[in-house]
């Protein structure tokens, strides 16, 4: 009985025109949700009129505009900088942390009930105490970036190493290898996908973080939202907060880009593994 077999080559192309399909039907149904709300803004504005909410070509034609010529761009770009300082922070402190955290229980027990009390409490009840320590200057903004984003990077980093700990115990027992060997050249190069995470998600609260604090003490980006909506010049409000909003997903979709190659970088490494074994 003759058997007919599939050229080589064959499943790859399955699988990449199947994933092809799926990514068309899922930006399709993307297109047609965000026309759908830009299409019920837009007639929600003409009802209401420009005093309640404006119209999307007003937004785009004397919103965006009137963000460049009036400054305003220049302000949020100063806002961009304690936010760099507080990522810088909160990344040096966060992921060595997590890193101990994985490898010791000590410093786990001790770190992690301190980390999740303040997860849990709400970060507004926070800042009147931060403004007493440290008071309403550029250290309170980079202090309330860090604290918003301190908490992802610490737990991911935490468990990744905490799992490939556990997972590599035997072949870097069987490579006779140190602690520090083992953790330079096992643990953390298998952890990164999971301080990549925790970096991308303590990066999306960050901007939130940079907001409120200025929302807080009414300078920068936070200032001008203020004095925006309270003068009723909501095209260049909304302008302005499409910008903060494009910066966050634009960081956060470059690293979760990152992320996806580490990941299937990760994965293949451990079929070739599987093979080899």
């Amino acid at each position: 009985m003759s058997t007919v077999e599939a050229p080589v080559g064959a499943a790859p192309l399955r699988l990449r025109a199947f994933r092809q399909r799926r990514r068309g039907v899922v930006w399709t149904r993307r297109v047609l949700l965000y026309g759908a709300i830009l299409v019920a803004w837009q007639l929600l504005a003409l009802k209401e009129g420009p005093f309640f909410l404006p119209t999307l070509d007003a937004i785009a034609f004397d919103g965006v505009p009137a963000v460049f010529t009036q400054g305003y761009a220049g302000t949020f770009a100063e806002s961009l900088q304690q936010l760099a300082i507080g990522l810088v922070i909160c990344y040096a402190v966060a992921i060595p942390l997590g890193m101990l955290i994985g490898l010791s229980r000590i410093a786990d027990r001790f770190v992690m009930p301190f980390a999740d009390a303040f997860f849990i409490t709400p970060t507004a009840a926070l800042l009147p105490l931060v403004i007493l320590v440290v008071g309403t200057g550029l250290s309170f903004r980079v202090f309330v970036v860090v604290l918003f984003a301190f908490y992802y990077p610490l737990v991911n980093t935490a468990a990744g190493v905490r799992y490939n700990v556990a997972k590599y115990r035997e072949l870097s027992d069987s490579l006779c290898l140190s602690g520090p060997a083992k953790l330079w050249k096992i643990v953390l190069p298998a952890s990164a996908p999971y301080v990549v995470v925790g970096v991308r998600l303590g990066l999306g609260i960050a901007v939130q973080g940079m907001i409120v604090a200025e929302l807080w003490v009414a300078v920068g980006t936070g200032s001008l939202l203020i004095n925006l909506g309270a003068q009723r010049r909501l095209p260049e409000f909304f302008a302005l907060t499409g910008m903060v909003i494009v910066l966050s997903l634009a960081l956060t979709e470059l690293v979760r880009a990152y992320e996806r190659r580490l990941f299937a970088r990760h994965q293949l490494e451990v079929r070739l593994d599987a093979t080899q074994g």
